[in-house]
């Protein structure tokens, strides 16, 4: 999926499947906005995933230096740094086998992100969506959806210009 179009229809498609009754139709930017920012996240770190959670893992006690560590380790493909990291295990795939626990694993993996994109995340008061989410037994339907296709968010896939056309 590379066409813009495509790719909007698809997220909204996810929000009229998902939030249709819980949500009033305009205010499913509230929930989808920051989802789909989220999986462009998600797809934008994968390349160096492992690598940065290996590495908080061998130096999660040294916590006065630890970012610019992370911020090191988090690269695309070319070796250029992303400017942000994750250093969650849990990515949008690996927080689906554990449903009973999604609440609280996404919760961790979005404090898990570097401090300029939980201050992104904070502007569209996720938290608070993903209460209203977990209360209305949506938020692993939400990200189930969001991993049911071959949705690539990642910049060799979407061009930042084109996430913003998409947003």
């Amino acid at each position: 999926m590379t066409n813009i179009s495509e790719i909007s229809g698809f997220i909204w498609a996810i929000a009229d499947s998902v939030l249709r009754g819980a949500y009033k139709r305009n205010e499913y930017q509230k929930v989808i906005l920051p989802f789909t920012v989220l999986k462009r996240f998600d797809s934008v770190l994968e390349y160096s995933k492992n690598e940065v959670v290996d590495t908080y893992e061998a130096n999660k006690n040294k916590t006065e230096f630890i970012a610019p560590i992370l911020n090191a380790k988090a690269v695309d493909e070319n070796g250029h740094q992303l400017g942000f990291y994750n250093y969650s295990r849990f990515d949008f795939k690996t927080l689906l086998p554990d449903p009973d626990n999604i609440e609280e694993n996404i919760k961790f993996y979005i404090n898990s992100f570097s401090k300029n994109v939980t201050d992104i995340l904070e502007n569209f008061d996720i938290e608070k969506q993903i209460a209203k989410l977990s209360k209305a037994n949506l938020l692993y339907l939400l990200i189930k959806k969001f991993n049911e296709t071959t949705l690539d968010l990642s910049p060799k896939n979407i061009s930042n210009h084109d996430m913003g056309t998409i947003f």
